[in-house]
């Protein structure tokens, strides 16, 4: 049986990486995202997340940030900042948290990498986000392959935290992140 699943699991990411690879290769170059469109400040106006774990139902949740302040600025020296960008307000029954992150950016095609490190850690993080922007609308989307990429980093470090990511890996079947974000 874990033969059966093993050799399963091994076609299934052969056709999902030849699928990634076409859909690169087929890429327009309307496709392509100039990071002059990236640069200016962007506020968050909702993120959805969709998942589904193997053995469970799919999950999506919308979170929206009226009334807060949840921004990206991104410079045009290729660096950003982030104000609550990555959890929306309150955190921890507090009526008023700022999270503020700094760090840069990198636009290859249509997809942009934010690296940083968090306050108090000591590991950048980097979170490639496949982005979309029309006119004054832009969308940031994280699918589960980018989300393994990011998570991987992190179990390069830990040999435990790497047999917890391989296990999380095989049970994960859906990722789907999507920031929306608005200029001005």
């Amino acid at each position: 049986m874990y033969h059966q699943n093993n050799n399963y699991m091994k076609s299934s990411l052969k056709a999902i990486l030849l699928a990634f690879i076409v859909a690169l290769s087929s890429c327009q170059s309307n496709d392509v995202v100039p990071q002059e469109k990236l640069e200016g400040t962007w506020n968050v106006q909702k993120v959805e997340t969709e998942s589904q774990v193997q053995g469970e139902q799919p999950r999506k949740e919308t979170e929206t940030f009226e009334g807060q302040t949840a921004q990206l600025t991104f410079l045009a020296n290729g660096t950003f900042q982030a104000q609550n960008f990555l959890v929306p307000l309150p955190v921890d029954g507090a009526s008023e948290n700022t999270l503020t992150i700094e760090g840069t950016y990198k636009v290859e095609g249509n997809v942009t990498t934010l690296t940083f490190r968090e306050p108090g850690e000591t590991t950048n993080i980097q979170l490639l986000m496949t982005t979309d922007i029309r006119r004054n609308t832009m969308t940031l989307n994280m699918n589960k392959d980018q989300l393994f990429v990011t998570l991987d980093a992190f179990a390069s470090a830990d040999p435990l935290i790497g047999l917890v990511l391989n296990l999380y890996k095989t049970t994960l079947l859906q990722f789907n992140l999507t920031y929306t974000l608005s200029k001005g």
